[in-house]
């Protein structure tokens, strides 16, 4: 029961900063509106390679526990086409990264995060913007912004807001110019606010080493908490779902050592 107690305060210690960022970017996201039907639902390969324009075909990566169904091409068209009214400064769909596709209320419900190309890339990271849609956070924003005074959101609008991630390349095999999908250990995370490019590289190798015993699954969050750095890694399809291992470590002088480990769950 102690150890029970000790894992439920880590967690709600963990979960407080990011239900907190949900209320902070629901006050700060931007009305979206839904997709509108058009006459031409396949984009030719001209029109798709222009800033704003719908793509013709966009990857879409699997990381859920729950073998989620396969979006649909009407999901898919009207996933993208929210995402690209939401891309900043013109920037493409990368690819769309699926969480969760089930049916509710006697309607297929998803939940992804759209990934937009990188704006910044070096040969160890990569920065870029990416907007989560259909799942918890954009249905408490729509909340908070309908409690708000003269926050009312229309039934045929939706709020979303863009995110930062960032990705570690592996250490011996460095990014190159060529944009691939990412799959497993390579998936991009949200990037920290307080880590600089080097810290966050070091601490990033250092998971995915032996000693730190996170290169199984995708690191999904980094932060700093008091003295001691968090990984955490698996898989998370939402608020309160998710699982995998962790560790808290420290960084001394340019060296990380493990603090703790463990594995949560939500």
């Amino acid at each position: 029961m102690v150890c029970a107690l000790r894992h439920i305060r880590v967690l709600g210690a963990l979960m407080l900063p990011w239900i907190a960022s949900c209320v902070q970017r629901a006050r700060e996201a931007s009305p979206i509106g839904e997709p509108q039907q058009t006459a031409n639902e396949e984009a030719s390969p001209d029109v798709a390679a222009t800033p704003r324009a719908i793509p013709e075909k966009v990857p879409v990566v699997v990381h859920s526990r729950f073998n989620p169904a396969p979006l649909s091409p009407a999901q898919r068209r009207e996933i993208v086409e929210r995402a690209t009214r939401a891309a900043p400064n013109g920037e493409r769909v990368w690819f769309v990264l699926l969480k969760r596709n089930h049916v509710l209320d006697g309607e297929q419900r998803y939940a992804v995060d759209v990934l937009f190309t990188p704006h910044v890339q070096s040969p160890r990271l990569r920065s870029g913007r990416y907007v989560e849609l259909g799942g918890e956070r954009e249905f408490f924003a729509r909340l908070i912004r309908e409690a708000m005074p003269d926050g009312h959101v229309s039934n045929d609008a939706a709020e979303v807001s863009t995110r930062e991630y960032c990705q570690v390349s592996l250490k011996e095999t460095p990014f190159d110019h060529e944009l691939r999908v990412p799959q497993g250990t390579l998936l991009p995370f949200d990037r920290p606010q307080d880590f600089s490019d080097q810290e966050l590289v070091e601490v990033v190798d250092f998971a995915r080493s032996s000693e730190g015993g996170l290169d199984r699954e995708p690191i999904i969050e980094i932060r700093r908490q008091n003295d001691q750095i968090w990984v955490l890694c698996g898989v998370c399809e939402g608020m309160l779902s998710g699982m995998g291992e962790m560790i808290s470590c420290e960084r001394v002088d340019g060296v990380v050592s493990v603090v703790s480990r463990g594995t949560w769950v939500y």
